[in-house]
């Protein structure tokens, strides 16, 4: 690396790097030095891009008057990232669902994630992601499991003690550190991931963008302020296994805020990739987990993780960045010798960190190493094979035919609800009608498989009766008060529609799902009920000031509709009366 230090640069900023945090990074007491090209001065550099990162994230989402200019400003910010939390934590608590299925498929909707996409719709691979209030250490380990792992350290064959006797337990350990600085640097290169669906969330509060800004950027910044000795509080877990049965990967994800539940799940990812170059001997495994999977070490694998995932990210062909996950699996796989012996895990990452054109030619080899396996795969899977769609028209004739048969015995039978092909699940994906993806698919076809609704015409539907579109009041004759209401511009009229549907619709799905209402018969009442909410939630004189004015809070039908009818008790009691 050019342009190396001697102590972390901070640029323009302010000096906020607490002593002992700055002693351990340049003392070269992180563990992986060993791998730098040029010791802890490599590590000194990186810290110094990391920690100038940090501090532009702080100045983009902190208002000015609140940067600290020393390390003694800092807890104001702090305490004010603590009450934002509890802010955040109580919009979430009523968009929990939504917000699972938005995290994971931000994650999978990236090209570099395109690897984990395609296993997960082949069934090879299942994300667990979940918004909860307190972590409860999803990584530790059941009685079972311990069970297995003392019986299985009872039994010793040869092909044990020999692996036991070739492998070098420095080199494993040093391997094993770097490949955790890269699951934590890849998931910390995400928690702004957010910002893509930045409008989608800004329906639920206009603030909470904004407020997962101002958390993520001061805990950044935390990590550089606060000393060794405090350990804060887990806000996030994530732990992989495997099914024995199925074969089927399993990575369990659970935070405590959205951004959070992204960088866990980027995180399960490649520790799920490098799960698999562990040892299989539990002795050794347990001792190389160990000794390297310590919380102390986490904190500086966030701080400076980040940039060495960035660094293979770039050193990759645009082209070909969605094999980024095969490629990883390929480096995460060499084996753990020393950096002087030619294919060796330490000699690829100091090459890699020495010389960037270097790192290029290399990382282009593997690629095309994964294209290659790739190719050779699938037309493994074409020899004499039959394909999914000679199997599907097979099985189609099949049904017809015996549909006929029985429809020709007793007429009487009702046609029996078909599973959804792949072909019909591709074109529910295509209609998106509701403009968010995230919540398309998997809330559709799971309200379809349960028979709540029939087709994609019904979420059109469903938008079409349920979206409120306002009116304005037209004076037709002021001397006699006579008024009427008139549909606002198209213009106007689209931007409420647009506004109204992103906020209904998943509120809408998730009653039809409970079964609090039934499509299509409620749907008028379901429709007058919003109409009222948005018409006079805002008006103090009608809306009770205890009821609140966020749809996701009334957590069944009943409880809005509820406030609905006192509402109209309010505007057309007197009317009623008459009438009785």
């Amino acid at each position: 690396m050019s342009n190396i230090i001697e102590a972390i640069e901070i640029g323009e900023n302010p000096d906020l790097i607490n002593p002992s945090r700055r002693a351990k990074i340049e003392g070269g007491e992180l563990g992986y030095e060993p791998l730098m090209p040029n010791g802890s001065e490599t590590t000194q550099a990186i810290a110094s891009v990391s920690y100038q990162a940090a501090m532009s994230k702080l100045k983009r989402y902190v208002p000015r008057n609140q940067i600290p200019r020393h390390a003694g400003q800092f807890s104001g910010i702090l305490m004010g990232m603590m009450r934002t939390l509890e802010q955040i934590k109580q919009i979430e608590d009523v968009h929990c669902e939504y917000l699972e299925m938005v995290a994971v498929d931000l994650v999978l909707n990236l090209p570099e994630f395109e690897a984990a996409k395609q296993a997960v719709a082949n069934g090879d691979l299942k994300i667990d992601a979940q918004l909860v209030r307190l972590i409860a250490n999803v990584s530790q380990m059941s009685e079972e499991d311990e069970e297995e792992v003392q019986e299985i350290e009872q039994t010793s064959d040869f092909e044990t003690q020999f692996e036991m006797a070739m492998v070098e337990m420095d080199q494993e350990k040093l391997k094993r550190r770097f490949q955790n600085i890269m699951a934590q640097g890849a998931a910390a290169n995400y928690m702004y991931l957010y910002e893509l669906f930045r409008n989608e969330l800004n329906t639920i509060n206009p603030r909470l963008a904004d407020m997962y800004g101002f958390m993520q950027s001061v805990g950044d910044m935390a990590m550089w302020v606060v000393p060794d000795t405090m350990q804060g509080t887990a806000a996030g877990e994530e732990k992989v296994s495997q099914d024995e049965e199925t074969g089927e990967g399993i990575i369990k994800a659970r935070a405590i805020i959205f951004p959070l539940l992204i960088h866990e799940i980027v995180k399960g990812l490649i520790e799920y990739i490098n799960s698999h170059s562990v040892s299989s001997i539990p002795s050794i495994r347990d001792e190389v987990l160990g000794d390297v999977d310590r919380n102390e070490h986490e904190v500086y694998d966030l701080m400076l993780g980040p940039v060495f995932w960035r660094k293979l990210k770039d050193a990759m062909n645009p082209n070909d960045v969605n094999l980024l996950l095969h490629v990883w699996g390929k480096i995460s796989s060499l084996p753990a010798f020393d950096a002087d012996i030619k294919g060796s895990f330490a000699g690829f990452i100091k090459e890699f960190l020495n010389d960037p054109e270097s790192a290029k030619r290399i990382i282009h080899s593997f690629t095309q190493d994964v294209k290659r396996a790739i190719n050779k795969y699938e037309a493994e899977q074409d020899v004499d094979t039959p394909t999914f769609e000679s199997f599907s028209i097979v099985m189609e004739a099949l049904t017809n035919r015996m549909a006929s048969v029985l429809k020709h015995y007793n007429s009487s039978l009702p046609p029996e609800q078909p599973e959804m092909t792949e072909q019909e699940m591709e074109q529910w994906a295509a209609v998106d009608p509701t403009g968010q993806k995230a919540i398309n698919l998997p809330v559709i076809i799971d309200l379809k498989k349960k028979n709540l609704i029939k087709s994609p015409k019904d979420i059109i539907n469903i938008i079409n009766i349920t979206t409120f579109i306002p009116t304005q009041t037209e004076i037709i004759d002021k001397q006699k008060k006579l008024t009427k209401e008139v549909p606002y511009p198209k213009d106007i009229q689209l931007k409420y529609f647009e506004q109204n549907k992103n906020q209904s619709l998943p509120w809408v799905l998730k009653q039809i799902k409970r079964k609090n209402v039934n499509y299509p018969e409620d749907m008028q009442d379901v429709k007058d009920t919003l109409h009222i909410f948005y018409k006079y939630k805002d008006k103090p004189n009608l809306w009770d000031p205890k009821a609140p004015r966020d749809l996701y809070s009334y957590g069944t039908f009943a409880d809005l509709s509820k406030i609905a009818q006192e509402i109209t008790l309010k505007l057309f009691g007197n009317q009623l009366k008459k009438k009785q």
